[in-house]
């Protein structure tokens, strides 16, 4: 014996109960799609402009193979170098992921590392015209890539079975030289500018025409310069003399930072208070310093190794104004330390001066005890007693 239920009120009760479970669903699915309608930029499906994504990268030889399987289809398609060689199959494939890691800056296995890092970085050409060649496309995603990053290694790889053909391209972040590359929203501009340029030269209508969001938004290193030059280490005066920087970030916070390195960035870019600059780090060198112990036996010299960052400045934005005045406080900070460094400036003027009277002996022995000094090693009285 069994419950009579009739089907039309199940139909009814489940499609009430789907509506509660999933109207909150509906909701975050609407406002999320709205939300990527309006920040993808509106383009004409016949257009000629071109495009330029990242869609991935690679951190690891693992990652890196497959992504070379899958733009290759399983050693099916070509594959070429930044060298013009070609790859054609699996054995192949494999031949050039070891090029890739053994050439340049080594790249490890997953386990010889403690971080992994971005190894290589994957990008799409591409433009809505079908009736491009393949030969044209690839020459212009070659010549746009040793323009502008000429010591980096890259895989290219032509799709033209799909509804917009495009190029696939692996490249390599660290260059010969051991450089890496970030590629920010104004890179991606200036990439699918100079990929429209040299597909005009071959003859194809390409544009590039700059987006609102990525043009007028700062790249994410650029900062407002407030204050530079020599001071002593943190505004410390027993401190040793260094070199700083501070600026506005984007967040409104001011920063400081400390090298000797960049007062050299920064003279050769000529920047200037209020002016708005890219500042990253260019390369970073292994210095050797000696390293002072003191033991029973004397003096026991070993050295260390310090990495000694070189900075690199770019000038986004020159300050247009008469006479560029920060916080009070910052302010009267610079008065003081301009004042300081002219007295200091004035008293080594005055000791050079005075060392030309002493006779060669005193001038030795003047200097040696300023190397005591600034190593802070004991005297041999001290070092014996």
């Amino acid at each position: 014996m069994g419950v009579r239920i009739e089907k039309e009120w199940l139909v009814r009760r489940a499609k009430k109960d789907s509506l509660i479970s999933y109207s909150g669903n509906k909701k975050f699915r609407e406002s999320s799609y709205s939300y990527h309608a309006s920040s993808k930029p509106k383009t004409l499906r016949n257009s000629n402009e071109v495009m330029v994504k990242i869609t991935s990268s690679g951190k690891n030889l693992k990652a890196i193979k497959s992504h070379m399987d899958y733009i290759s289809r399983n050693g099916e398609i070509q594959l070429e170098d930044e060298q013009g060689l070609v790859y054609k199959g699996r054995e192949e494939v494999i031949e050039l992921r070891d090029y890739l890691r053994d050439n340049g800056v080594k790249i490890k296995k997953k386990n010889e590392v403690k971080r992994e890092y971005r190894q290589t970085m994957n990008i799409v050409f591409s433009m809505r015209d079908k009736s491009i060649s393949e030969e044209k496309m690839k020459k212009a995603v070659k010549a746009t890539l040793k323009k502008l990053y000429p010591d980096n290694m890259f895989v290219l790889a032509y799709h033209g079975d799909t509804d917009n053909p495009h190029c696939h391209v692996i490249l390599k972040i660290a260059d010969n030289n051991g450089n890496r590359v970030n590629i920010n929203l104004h890179d991606l501009q200036e990439i699918r500018t100079h990929f429209a340029r040299y597909l005009n030269s071959l003859s194809v209508e390409a544009k590039a025409t700059p987006f609102k969001k990525s043009v007028n938004k700062l790249p994410s290193r650029a900062v407002e310069i407030i204050d530079f030059g020599k001071d002593f280490y943190q505004h410390k005066p027993e401190n040793k003399m260094s070199y700083f920087v501070t600026y506005k970030a984007q967040n409104g916070k001011n920063v400081t930072i400390w090298s000797k390195t960049l007062e050299q960035s920064l003279l050769s870019s000529d920047v200037k208070r209020g002016d708005v600059i890219s500042l990253k780090v260019s390369h970073i060198e292994k210095v050797s310093l000696p390293r002072f112990i003191n033991d029973k036996s004397g003096n026991m010299s070993n050295e260390i190794i310090l990495n000694r960052k070189h900075w690199k400045t770019d000038i986004v934005e020159r300050y247009k104004g008469l006479s560029y005045k920060a916080d009070p406080l910052i302010e009267y900070q610079r008065a003081r330390r301009l004042s300081m460094l002219n007295a200091l400036n004035q008293q080594e003027r005055i000791a050079k001066s005075n060392e030309k009277a002493l006779s060669p002996k005193e001038r030795y022995e003047q200097n040696k005890r300023k190397l005591l000094s600034e190593r802070k090693l004991p005297s041999a009285q001290e070092r014996f007693r």
